[in-house]
């Protein structure tokens, strides 16, 4: 069965979350399925436990999409870990996308709209 991800994505990450989601979904891809705090914690520079179990808390409460990267935390152990979901890089692939989407007709400035008069004629002269 394959698994087609809903674009169902809140756009209103942290950096600290999105470096987070990023950092996993890298995991994700290299085939990664558990991870120990330590781990995290050195490879994302955050020095206490406490504040990765609320980043990782904030994920998995989440209403959209995001929330699915993240599979069984578990904190309550002399070495806390947490499981990254098979799909976490195609998760974070989709709102990456979403995110593009969204910010596109923003980018592109009045020019872009504007009608050239001297492009057009140019173009005529040819025909």
């Amino acid at each position: 069965m394959v698994t087609e991800w809903i674009d169902t994505f809140e756009l209103d990450l942290t950096e600290d979350e999105r470096q987070l989601c990023d950092w996993i979904a890298r995991q994700g891809r290299l085939g990664v399925r558990r991870v120990r705090y330590e781990e995290a914690q050195a490879a994302l520079g955050i020095l206490d436990r406490a504040e990765l179990t609320v980043l990782l808390r904030a994920l998995r409460e989440r209403v959209d999409n995001i929330h699915n990267m993240i599979d069984s935390p578990m904190v309550n152990t002399v070495a806390p870990y947490f499981d990254i979901h098979l799909g976490a890089g195609a998760i974070w692939e989709s709102y990456e996308k979403a995110q593009e989407q969204q910010q596109f007709p923003e980018e592109l400035d009045a020019s872009y709209y504007e009608f050239d008069t001297h492009v057009a004629a140019e173009a005529l002269v040819g025909c």
